[in-house]
């Protein structure tokens, strides 16, 4: 017994191993640095970013603002909140608008200065310029490519938009760098419903020269499920997708309704019936490898799907044999049952799953989300000589910590 959950305990180890050991082709982007230099009438800017990003750029009003959003850039080391009061520009801010988006506000002076964008080796620089021109001239962003032409990128469209003024949601934080987005943790807790009778089964009797028979039905209700999972983010298709792997603990409450018919005495063909039941309560374990694709992704809203397996094992308990006093008349009223044996046996299987996840982002690194899935489980019960059918929608409530 010891070696078979040894190769168990292996097998879903090696499936973990194999699922937290893919390397990532891609690595992540980076906001490293923004630095400044004031030359004589000039305020020159520079951005430097690793990893291959694009931006696009636009101008707000009330106050005057100039947004750069670069994307996908996971991680900021740049200082939040850089004051600069220099040509027009009062400071520059930056912070983690979206999960892989990140962003750069110029606050500007009433007297706008001019500008002009240029990708970099390095990332992006922008020159800041006074000129003669009234506060209400619009800022028309301008791009200019600088790098040698073996190492040029396809051109960024810079995206104005007059007459809309986005809105900065999130609010910019206003120390310290953003939390880096590749690793999550995941506490979760709640019920599993199951539609239907895990198992039912009839078996016969034979009793005073006669067959009867007596019919098993183990009808599950609502049971606890607690969960802990790690996982980590991929780029799949120009999206944030995920993969990990969860454990679960089921509380597995259920009941035992049986109902034998045994034959009588004396009188052939007249079996006469007794109906009894008993509460059960066993726990299993799941381990599961977990794919999630964000279906519906915006600023603080995601729904995913996917799919998910795994390995299922605990002990489910089931009756073994009763015992009952026959009185007279021998009537179904004078059966009374005086002992049942129960039997407690190890139990398992795969597991298949098909989840929906919704999340919430309370935080850079904090988000809330509530996951539903079905659920099919079949492993085999030996006293029974049957397969129990765990078909079980589990509903869970946690919270996700992105490392």
């Amino acid at each position: 017994m010891k070696n078979r959950w040894l190769i168990r305990g292996t097998f879903i180890l090696t499936i973990c191993l194999l699922l937290f050991s893919r390397s990532q082709a891609d690595v992540d982007s980076e906001l490293k640095s923004i630095r400044y230099t004031q030359k004589e009438d000039r305020l020159e800017v520079t951005i430097e970013v690793s990893g291959d990003f694009s931006f696009d750029t636009f101008s707000l009003l009330g106050p005057r603002r100039l947004v750069l959003d670069l994307s996908p850039v996971q991680n900021i080391k740049a200082s939040p909140v850089i004051n600069i009061n220099a040509c027009g520009v009062i400071r520059i801010r930056c912070g983690q608008f979206k999960p892989e988006v990140a962003r750069v506000v110029f606050d500007l002076a009433d007297q706008v200065p001019s500008h002009k964008i240029s990708r970099t080796s390095i990332g992006l620089q922008i020159l800041f310029w006074q000129e003669e021109q009234t506060a209400a001239e619009k800022v028309v962003p301008e791009v200019r490519e600088e790098i040698p032409p073996a190492a040029k990128k396809p051109e960024e469209k810079i995206a104005g938009k007059p007459g809309v003024v986005p809105i900065l949601q999130p609010p910019l934080p206003a120390a310290g760098p953003s939390p880096r987005l590749g690793t999550l943790l995941r506490l979760q807790g709640g019920l599993s419903l199951f539609p239907g009778s895990i198992l039912t089964t009839q078996q016969d009797l034979l009793l005073y020269g006669e067959t009867g028979s007596l019919s098993e039905k183990y009808k599950p209700s609502f049971n606890l499920v607690f969960g802990l999972g790690l996982g980590k983010f991929i780029k799949m298709k120009e999206k944030q997708a995920k993969i990990g792997a969860d454990f679960f603990l089921w509380s597995l409450s259920n009941k035992g309704v049986f109902e034998a018919a045994i034959p009588h005495p004396f009188l052939p063909n007249t079996p006469r019936t007794l109906p009894f039941e008993e509460k059960l309560s066993n726990s299993l374990f799941q381990i599961t490898a977990f794919f999630s694709y964000p279906l519906i992704n915006n600023e603080n809203f995601t729904l995913w799907v996917g799919p998910a397996v795994g390995y299922a094992f605990g002990k489910l308990t089931s009756l073994e044999d009763f015992s009952v006093e026959d009185n007279p008349p021998y009537s179904s009223n004078d059966l009374i049952l005086s002992s049942t044996t129960l039997i407690e046996e190890s139990i398992s299987d795969f597991i298949f799953e098909g989840r929906i996840e919704i999340n919430y982002l309370l935080s850079p690194r904090t988000s809330f989300f509530a996951l539903t899935s079905l659920s099919y489980f079949n492993p085999k019960v030996p006293n029974l000589a049957k397969r129990a059918k765990f078909l079980q929608i589990p509903f869970c409530l946690g919270l996700e910590f992105r490392l």
